[in-house]
């Protein structure tokens, strides 16, 4: 079957996600063991971040390919554009605990710059996710989908992601921007469940719009 670019949406950032947050809390226990199980443990948490950051470059630029050239996302995958976060979110949390708990890096200060370079792409993509959303809300109509779920767990990520990197740099403003995005996220979270539970009540919910 010939590639679609039109067909893509940020759900095939999906995979890479499922890898990339190995480490979350995988590098939290790598110093409970040693031995042979401290070496599988390092080795699953690297095997994991590392396939899971270089997957989700790669189906970036597949992604923004599609985003240029193409015509829009039907409007209900228009949520899904706040998926990429998922990704950058649950990466910066990811490479800061990895960086934090590994036993072999002595120098951590350039690590942690590496961590808030990969969180700052993020701040771009917020940008475009409001933008792109209002722009279907404004022009091209937005209607309920389960895909309005894709505005919650990537935002979600991303703020906790924000909440590190302000607490590791002792940025206030980063402070700010974060509990403004967990302002956001609140009000998408709540939206989406009482749409959620209305359609669901009429059932509705998984009809095609």
């Amino acid at each position: 079957m010939p590639f679609n670019a039109p067909q893509l949406a940020a759900g095939f950032f999906t995979p890479p996600v499922g890898l990339i947050v190995i480490p979350i809390v995988g590098s939290l226990v790598i110093g409970h063991f040693s031995g042979l199980a401290n070496e599988w443990a390092i080795f699953v948490n690297y095997f994991g971040w590392g396939s899971g950051f270089f997957l989700y470059l790669a189906l970036l630029a597949v992604s923004m390919y599609r985003f240029i050239l193409h015509c829009p996302l039907p409007n209900v995958l228009a949520p899904t554009v706040w998926i990429n976060l998922g990704p950058i979110g649950a990466g910066t949390v990811a490479l800061f605990n990895l960086v934090t708990h590994c036993c072999f890096i002595a120098d951590r200060e350039p690590f942690f710059v590496i961590v808030f370079f990969f969180w700052g792409f993020g701040v771009w993509w917020v940008g475009m996710a409001i933008l792109l959303t209002v722009h279907y809300i404004r022009r091209l109509r937005l209607p309920y989908a389960m895909s309005w779920w894709a505005f919650t767990f990537p935002l979600g990520a991303y703020v906790a992601a924000t909440h590190l990197i302000a607490e590791r740099f002792s940025i206030r403003l980063i402070d700010h921007f974060g509990f403004a995005l967990y302002i956001l996220l609140f009000f998408l979270w709540a939206t989406t469940l009482v749409n959620t539970g209305i359609h669901a009540v009429k059932g509705e919910l998984f009809r095609g719009s």
